[in-house]
């Protein structure tokens, strides 16, 4: 059976947000990781909390770096795996920004974020852009 002949409804455009939420939730997670193994929260201590320096969960005792990068692998996990059963019903189109936000994962990991800020920023903001079109093309499938 093809995706063409697949109703999608309210359920789909729910499950589209949540997996959003889910994956936005991991960036952070990941960037908060990133930055406890680089020091860069630590070394922030003029921060104006909570918009700069990050969570600060690593620093403040609440998670350990290991346990972030386990969440973030996780979360990961069932963004994908959701992704994949929506891609299934809506086609492949999802597939391509799916691999588009993996491909975008690079710049926002601390070896590399450390010396390209920006490049880290702009990853961050398209991975936005991403969340919002996998929900639009969920959205305008009838």
């Amino acid at each position: 059976m093809g995706h063409e002949n697949v109703q999608r409804g309210p359920l789909d455009a729910a499950a589209t947000v949540v997996l959003a939420l889910l994956a936005h939730a991991a960036i952070n997670l990941h960037n908060d990781w990133g930055d406890a193994l680089i020091g860069s929260d630590a070394l922030n201590t003029d921060r104006i909390g909570p918009f700069t320096g990050g969570s600060r969960v690593v620093q403040d005792g609440v998670f350990t770096a290991a346990q972030l990068r386990d969440m973030v692998q996780m979360i990961g996990m069932v963004v994908i795996g959701g992704g994949l059963v929506l891609a299934a019903r809506a086609g492949p189109g999802l597939i391509g920004i799916g691999l588009a936000g993996l491909a975008l994962w690079l710049p926002t990991t601390a070896w590399w974020a450390l010396g390209s800020a920006p490049l880290s920023l702009l990853a961050a903001v398209l991975h936005g852009v991403l969340l919002t079109a996998a929900f639009l093309h969920i959205a305008s499938l009838r």
